[in-house]
C-alpha cells in the first residue's frame, strides 16, 4: 500500500492532479459567470404612442413599452409630453411631442425628434422645468426598437429611437 501512495507522489502524477485541480476551478468560475451574465428581465408598465405623419399625411404609429419601475422619473416626464397633459411649462412652451419633427435620421442607426422647444435638438425642456438627472443606466440598449435618453445633455423632452442592433455597432463581428 505505501508502495501505492509513493507512485501517486511522483512529479508527473502530482502536476496531472494539479493540472486537473485548475480545471475544474476554472471550470467553477465559469460557470459562475455565466450565472451573473444572465439579463434582468423588467416589467413594461406603461404603453405610449407617436403618430408619425409626413407632409400632414399618417404613415404609422410607433408604440412604445416604458419600464417606469426602473426609470420612473424618466418614464412619467416621457409619458407626460406623449399625452400633453401637462399643458405649458412655466416659460409659456407646450409640453407635448405633438407637431415636433424628427430633427435627426441615420438610416439604420437612429432616429432622434422630440425638441418641443425648437424642433431641431438644440431645445432642452422637460416636464420638470428644463433638464432633469439621470436616474440609472439598469437597462441596456442591446437592440433594435430600445428607447434610450439621447446622449449628453442630460435628460430632457429629446425621443431616440434606435433602429439598430447596439451591439452590431460596437462588435460587427
Amino acid at each position: 500500500m505505501s508502495r501505492e501512495i509513493s507512485g501517486m507522489l511522483q512529479p508527473r502524477y502530482i502536476a496531472m492532479f494539479a493540472m486537473a485541480l485548475v480545471l475544474i476551478v476554472f471550470a467553477f468560475s465559469f460557470s459562475q459567470w455565466e450565472k451573473v451574465k444572465v439579463e434582468e428581465v423588467y416589467e413594461i408598465t406603461h404603453r405610449v404612442f407617436l403618430d408619425v405623419d409626413i407632409d400632414k399625411q399618417r404613415i404609422g404609429r410607433i408604440i412604445i413599452g416604458l419600464y417606469g419601475q426602473v426609470v420612473p422619473r424618466t418614464v412619467e416626464n416621457f409619458r407626460a409630453l406623449c399625452t400633453g397633459e401637462m399643458g405649458k411649462s412655466a416659460n409659456g412652451k407646450v409640453l407635448h411631442y405633438k407637431g415636433t419633427p424628427f430633427h435627426r435620421i441615420i438610416p439604420g442607426f437612429m432616429i432622434q425628434g422630440g425638441d418641443i422647444v425648437s424642433g431641431d435638438g438644440r431645445g432642452n425642456q422637460s416636464t420638470y422645468g428644463g433638464t432633469f438627472r439621470d436616474e440609472n443606466f439598469k437597462l441596456k440598449h442591446s437592440h433594435a426598437g430600445m428607447h434610450p435618453i439621447p446622449p449628453p445633455p442630460p435628460p430632457l423632452s429629446h425621443v431616440f429611437l434606435a433602429t439598430c442592433d447596439f451591439m452590431q455597432v460596437l462588435f460587427p463581428w
